[in-house]
């Protein structure tokens, strides 16, 4: 009983920092917040360059590695496309609000943005 609620508070503070960093709100953003994460609906209108297929695929590998936080270029490997492809579609899930994003830096070089689900 415990660890529900744990997992109801992490979900609550998972949300609150995915709104609480998103610009505007949208209703996309709300949808996949309220519990419509995992389909991408046909009727919903993606933008020009976001395939529904590969959106998808990048949903379901957030999904099967919910704590992990994933660069553009980690992504892209992990489905099988390019870093471009991958920020692309990882860019659209932060606008529409199921993915945060947060720099990583490393000793050298420049920052990474790195990606993780709202969960």
């Amino acid at each position: 009983m415990l660890s529900r609620l744990e997992q109801a508070l992490a979900r609550f503070e998972a949300r609150q920092q995915c709104f609480s960093a998103a610009v505007e709100v949208t209703q996309s953003m709300i949808d996949t917040l309220l519990g419509s994460k995992e389909r991408v609906s046909t009727t919903t209108r993606l933008p020009k360059g976001v395939d529904s297929l590969t959106l998808k695929k990048i949903i379901t590998a957030f999904n099967e590695h919910k704590e992990t936080a994933f660069t553009a270029q980690q992504m892209g490997d992990l489905v099988g496309v390019s870093r471009s492809t991958a920020r692309r579609y990882l860019e659209y899930m932060l606008e529409a609000g199921q993915v945060r994003a947060d720099q990583s830096y490393g000793s050298i070089g420049r920052p990474e943005r790195c990606y993780k689900i709202c969960q």
